[in-house]
């Protein structure tokens, strides 16, 4: 079963496109989940996870009023893209193709700058 559920804010405001050979609308945006806990020394840790959301066709152009620190619950599948870069690195990369968001909360925390994939 390939499923992925998350919780937790946009790192920007979503974007909407139209693929450029069908028209088809897509709408992405990075999300951030954390996860926090205690080390041995009992200081409290926080390990902050970024992915990338992509959703296609009216749904995704329903969800365009999504901004940064929107709090969202994510629901879909993993897909992992593989490519060579400009450097001819080998670059993989995954992302969640939502079938259902829901907003929770208004944007009220700015989480960092989602970064860039990195080339394995």
């Amino acid at each position: 079963m390939n499923q992925a559920t998350l919780l937790g804010r946009l790192g920007h405001d979503s974007e909407l496109k139209e693929t450029k050979t069908s028209g088809q609308k897509v709408l992405t945006f990075y999300m951030a989940t954390s996860q926090k806990w205690k080390d041995k020394e009992g200081k409290m840790q926080e390990s902050i996870q970024w992915h990338r959301i992509v959703v296609w066709g009216n749904y995704g152009e329903s969800l365009a009023f999504l901004k940064k620190g929107q709090e969202v619950l994510v629901v879909g599948t993993l897909k992992y893209n593989a490519w060579k870069n400009a450097q001819g690195q080998d670059v993989l990369t995954a992302e969640v193709h939502a079938d259902r968001i829901t907003a929770l909360r208004s944007p009220a925390v700015k989480p960092e700058v989602a970064p860039e994939p990195v080339a394995i």
